[in-house]
């Protein structure tokens, strides 16, 4: 209302919301996924470890039997080429998962910046002082960068006067 005393952060304008909130709402669910898909690579990562640190039992169990004579070379060998490869397995995990973050992080950026522009639906007065005349109402359209003001507040207090005092004064 024209005329009406604000102080600092109150509430001047409300802007349609609700495509913003769907926004944030869909960044939120995509963050959540991402962060399922993370804890998920995070635990193959673990089962293809604890397989890699079998394969490295059988290994060292087999290299004291092939010194006894108790296996061939070949079963060694074969035992040696699995370690290696499920080995190779978890570097792969490892990395997919710091992939996986790299896009969860990505998701947390977007729902950060869904917040942002979500803020940008309420008007707050940034002084306090007495609105002028009002620019929009209800049901006007605004759009972002625009040059006109929607109102103008005059800051009231404090004051500063400035007056001449006589010499002898």
């Amino acid at each position: 209302m024209p005329g009406q005393e604000v102080k600092k952060g109150d509430l001047l304008f409300s802007i349609d919301s609700r495509q913003l909130h769907a926004a944030l709402t869909q960044a939120e669910a995509n963050l959540l996924k991402a962060m399922a898909t993370v804890r998920q690579g995070q635990d193959i990562v673990a089962r293809d470890q604890a397989t890699a640190n079998n394969s490295r039992t059988i290994v060292a169990r087999d290299a004291k039997l092939i010194e006894a004579g108790v296996i061939s070379r070949e079963e060694y060998d074969n035992a040696l080429a699995k370690l290696q490869a499920d080995d190779a397995t978890v570097r792969a995990d490892q990395s997919s998962v710091a992939n996986l973050i790299a896009a969860q992080k990505a998701e947390q950026a977007a729902v950060e910046s869904a917040r942002v522009e979500l803020s940008y639906t309420t008007i707050r007065a940034p002084i306090a002082g007495k609105t002028g005349n009002l620019a929009v109402t209800t049901g006007n359209l605004v759009r972002a960068n625009d040059t006109t003001a929607m109102v103008t507040i005059t800051q009231s207090a404090p004051i500063y006067v400035t007056f001449s005092v006589p010499e002898k004064d």
